[in-house]
């Protein structure tokens, strides 16, 4: 008994069969293929979004830097503006605190007593001023150092 058998030896009903089989085994070829390819596709195209937000969040920190490096121009701007306007104000009081010493002073009436005493008040009033300024000058270079540093 001959158990190898050709298509050309078999039934029409059996070669059919194995030629709907064949069909059937290259279309699953091909829509395995193109199942790859969207798959590829699929693949490449979370890659070039994941690219894109990487340069988006690149470009962020840039713009959010440059936007740091003005708010904090701003910032210095107005501290130091603060700080001139604290200095001028210190200054004034300490100045109109002064006058008014000499003022009393000048009066003939005063006794050694008040004028000891406002000599010391002037003297602690001008220690004071330094210092209060000495602290505005000293914030002022620590904006300074700041804002050279990165």
């Amino acid at each position: 008994m001959n158990t190898t058998r050709t298509y050309s030896h078999m039934p029409d009903s059996v070669a059919d069969k194995e030629n709907i089989r064949r069909d059937e085994q290259q279309l699953l070829v091909e829509k395995m293929k193109t199942l790859n390819d969207l798959e590829a596709n699929y693949e490449d195209s979370i890659f070039d979004a994941i690219r894109l937000r990487e340069n988006f969040i690149k470009e962020s920190a840039k713009i959010v830097g440059k936007l740091e490096e003005k708010l904090n121009e701003q910032y210095d701007m107005l501290m130091s503006q603060n700080v001139e306007v604290d200095i001028a104000k210190i200054s004034q009081h300490t100045t109109d605190q002064i006058i008014h010493s000499i003022e009393v002073l000048q009066r003939k009436d005063s006794t050694e007593g008040e004028i000891q005493q406002k000599i010391n008040e002037m003297k602690n009033r001008q220690i004071k001023m330094d210092s209060d300024i000495d602290k505005k000058l000293d914030l002022i270079d620590k904006i300074m150092k700041l804002k050279k540093c990165p």
